[in-house]
């Protein structure tokens, strides 16, 4: 293995993610008439269609290009000239509705009927328009698989590739697909190979030709057959001799694929698990790679578990990195790992490899909690202090944890920092730690602020059953530490939310000097919700924040309280379209960027029709550079309040920018079904996505969103 190997991984690891078998039912599509060309249209039209018999290459790709142009609007006189005597304009109108794409979807029956056409360039454009129709040429799939055994390697290589896009039944594509995998023509095999690893399990049919396929002389067809086989997964046992002979293959990008599917097929296999172990002994790219790979198989490579907890301890932050991510990804069968996760996370605190330690502890499951009470008892007050921390986030998971955090919380000579961290612990089970209760009343009244305000924070959890620390609370109001005084009111609020002195505490911490306080201000009125009412125009005010975290939290509060009411509109308004009179490039001109882009946001959780967010964002749409990414990355985070950019966001999927292209495909996904506008162009980004990984995922991952599954 080396790193051109890890930059080839990258295609097979985007197609074996595709694997989870055909989408079966995708969302109906509005079914509104073409609209109509007008009769100036309709007369150039008339004249391009015209044109398409020209033997002039360049003359006649630019008219599909321009007939193209008018999408579906156009698709009716294509339809047409399906029909035409010529034999060139019948290829040029299937290769324009193929240009067209999704949208074109009302030409399928006749595109299917085109597929039997006696001119070879027909029949071969008339397939491929149907693959760049995806899902919504499901119907033509019966076409399709005969072309496969068209006269024409295009027409037969098209026919392949077409069926891994169409999402045919399974029952129906499959036997043909592996029949073609001993075709005459390299292309037929590469791409029926990875049609079959689009089906995942319903590919199990086609076991037996798969594990033929492994001894193809093309590289391409075998490592796509080891690909398929993995998706297959336990079911493709028959293949596991073979397999296993390609372990040591000169290519080594074969032996790895072959390595993934043999996990993915038996997760004990032997010979596999050696040939991740020596990888994992090998320079970090291997190393990463090794991760990365069994990330990619999941649950499955708990069997890996042993092999990637060492990969923690790697010299290189991306092998540590990519580590803790595999784990994660396996979930509860890497359970034994959360020792060294829970290390990683006090060796490199504050790094993102710390971040992704934690993450993957959360979702260790129940054998987790365990380790984590062991490791509060542990020596090492870091151990002690990152496990209290941990388990505040496994919430009523960590139940079996309540009668230790108790004990830690009472222990006067256990250090403040942890005492306050098994407080949060305790806060988060709520329900199902009542008992602590009368601990964090007291420790409302240590000499520590830290623990005072955690035990707050706490109590704010368990609402009216915190009534006994209503006295402490109160007094918590004066306390001379601000973190601490805003808990106390924050949990005061829960027990009485018409609490005008512990509203005003929190409205007055809005403007405390700590940044972190006034985020923590912001945070506890979105948890008061609409009795915080109040604290509008002070929240309007913090929106101007010289802190981006502050800003962000202030805006996501007004959301929560104002909510329906809209009393803050015009102010935000305003604050939106005034004009900006820094200088293009200077420091105050960026700023106000961000708070503007921040204010839109706002407007759209408060108001998804407003008048003046939408316009807003729908220029900075338009915009090229940075101005759109950040746009996208904001309506994404808005979610399905942003309905109403859809539009602005589909022309952004065409940017030049492939980081632009991901972005507005993310923030469509998720908008969610009220972005159903956007599944043409998502598939259509998709299909031309290629070798990008990060779009493919992207767009694949809108698209199921939107849909609903």
């Amino acid at each position: 293995m080396n790193r051109l190997i890890a930059c080839a991984l990258a295609l097979l690891i985007g197609l074996s993610a595709l694997g989870q078998g055909p989408v079966k039912k995708p969302v109906p599509d509005d079914d509104k008439p073409p609209p109509k060309l007008t009769p100036a249209q309709q007369k150039q039209v008339t004249a391009l269609i015209a044109r398409l018999g020209t033997k002039d290459t360049k003359v006649w790709q630019a008219t599909v290009q321009e007939l193209a142009g008018f999408g579906d609007a156009v698709v009716p006189a294509l339809i047409e000239a399906l029909k035409d005597k010529d034999a060139l304009v019948r290829a040029a109108a299937a290769a324009t509705l193929g240009e067209i794409g999704p949208e074109a979807r009302r030409a399928v029956p006749a595109l299917a009927e085109a597929t039997k056409d006696e001119g070879v360039f027909v029949r071969g454009n008339a397939v491929l328009a149907l693959a760049r129709m995806g899902p919504w040429a499901t119907e033509a799939s019966p076409a399709v698989i005969a072309a496969l055994q068209d006269k024409d390697d295009n027409v037969r290589s098209n026919a392949a590739s077409a069926l891994y896009w169409i999402e045919p039944p399974a029952k129906d594509a499959v036997p043909p697909l592996a029949a073609v995998l001993k075709d005459s023509n390299d292309n037929v095999r590469v791409r029926a190979a990875a049609a079959l690893g689009r089906f995942g399990v319903e590919a199990l049919p086609a076991v037996s030709a798969l594990a033929a396929a492994l001894n193809d002389k093309t590289k391409e067809v075998r490592r796509l057959a080891a690909v398929a086989l993995g998706t297959i997964g336990p079911g493709a046992k028959a293949a596991i001799a073979t397999l296993e002979e390609k372990l040591e293959d000169r290519d080594g990008l074969l032996g790895l694929t072959a390595s993934i599917a043999l996990i993915r097929i038996e997760s004990t296999n032997a010979a596999a698990l050696k040939a991740f172990a020596n990888a994992a002994r090998g320079n970090d790219a291997d190393r990463k790679l090794v991760a990365e790979s069994a990330g990619e198989i999941g649950p499955r490579a708990s069997t890996l578990v042993s092999i990637l907890m060492p990969l923690l301890r790697a010299q290189d932050p991306n092998v540590r990195s990519q580590a803790a991510l595999a784990l994660g990804k396996i979930g509860p069968g890497a359970s034994p790992a959360v020792p060294a996760l829970l290390q990683l996370m006090i060796d490199d605190v504050g790094a993102i490899q710390a971040e992704h330690a934690g993450n993957a502890i959360l979702k260790m499951g129940p054998d987790a909690v365990l380790l984590l009470i062991k490791a509060l008892k542990n020596k090492d007050p870091s151990t002690r202090s990152y496990a209290a921390l941990s388990l505040a986030h496994f919430g009523a998971g960590a139940k079996p944890a309540v009668p230790l955090l108790l004990e830690t919380l009472a222990d006067e000579d256990e250090i403040p920092g942890i005492r306050s961290h098994a407080a949060m612990a305790l806060g988060q089970l709520a329900q199902d730690s009542k008992s602590a209760v009368p601990a964090l009343t007291t420790a409302l009244k240590h000499k520590d602020a830290e623990l005072r305000a955690a035990a707050a924070v706490s109590l704010r959890g368990f609402g009216a059953e915190a009534k006994e620390a209503a006295p402490a609370l109160t007094a918590g109001l004066k306390d001379s530490n601000s973190q601490a005084k805003l808990a106390a009111a924050s949990a005061l609020l829960a027990l009485n939310p018409e609490d005008a002195v512990a509203l005003k505490v929190l409205t007055d911490g809005l403007k405390d000097k700590a940044k972190a306080n006034r985020q923590g201000a912001a945070n506890a009125l979105s948890l008061v919700g609409k009795k915080a009412q109040p604290a509008v125009p002070a929240l309007v005010e913090a929106l101007k924040d010289s802190d981006d975290s502050v800003r962000e939290t202030a805006g996501q509060a007004l959301a929560v309280i104002d909510a329906g009411d809209k009393k803050s509109v015009p102010a935000l308004a305003k604050i939106l379209k005034a004009p900006d009179t820094s200088a293009p490039k200077s420091k105050a001109r960026l700023e106000g960027d961000k708070i503007r882009l921040n204010v839109g946001v706002t407007l759209l959780r408060i108001d998804p029709d407003s008048a003046t967010a939408i316009p807003f964002f729908t220029d900075l749409l338009q915009k090229e550079g940075t101005s759109r990414s950040r746009a996208a990355k904001a309506l994404g985070e808005v979610g399905p309040n942003a309905k109403g950019l859809v539009p602005a966001l589909i022309p952004a999927l065409k940017d030049t920018n492939p980081f632009n292209r991901e972005e507005a495909a993310v923030a469509l996904g998720l908008i969610g079904p009220d972005a159903k506008a956007a599944l043409f162009a998502l598939f259509k980004l998709r299909y031309e996505a290629e070798g990008d990984v990060a779009i493919a995922r992207a767009a694949d991952e809108a698209m199921r969103r939107i849909r609903g599954k």
